[in-house]
């Protein structure tokens, strides 16, 4: 099997046949042309100010890909947010920190690819410390 590479390191296979006795290559439509379910931003978090988790939301089609945006208010010193998702029903899975002392910035969107699909997802606060009435939002949407 042919195997493409970038820069960044293989990113996909590519299957080959035979036609008439020459190798042909089967070039994929690029996913940008590909018309994939994207679901609606959901809001995670809302405007939490504790730590632990928040509700689960259920996703309507395993998810793939997707992106992340917190917004902290009140200036703590520290928040560390985590994006959680759920595959097999029982074991959560950390997909993502958004880690202030880490260099996230309040607004940032951040990129998110899964290990596999992901039909479950909520956000959870690790750490919120310090700054004045601090608090959190995390808004999130995927591509499947």
């Amino acid at each position: 099997m042919w195997l493409a590479t970038s820069a960044a390191g293989p990113s996909c296979d590519y299957p080959r046949g035979i036609a008439g006795g020459a190798e042909e290559f089967s070039v994929p439509t690029p996913l940008s042309s590909i018309d994939l379910p994207t679901s609606p931003i959901i809001k995670l978090l809302n405007a939490a100010a504790t730590t632990g988790d928040g509700p689960v939301f259920n996703l309507e089609f395993p998810q793939l890909a997707a992106a992340a945006q917190a917004e902290i208010a009140g200036a703590p010193i520290q928040a560390v947010i985590n994006l959680m998702g759920l595959l097999d029903g029982s074991t959560w899975d950390t997909l993502c920190v958004l880690d202030t002392s880490q260099g996230y910035v309040s607004g940032e969107i951040s990129p998110i690819t899964f290990p596999a699909p992901i039909r479950q997802i909520k956000g959870n606060i690790a750490a919120l410390t310090g700054g004045t009435n601090p608090s959190v939002s995390l808004y999130f949407t995927a591509r499947g």
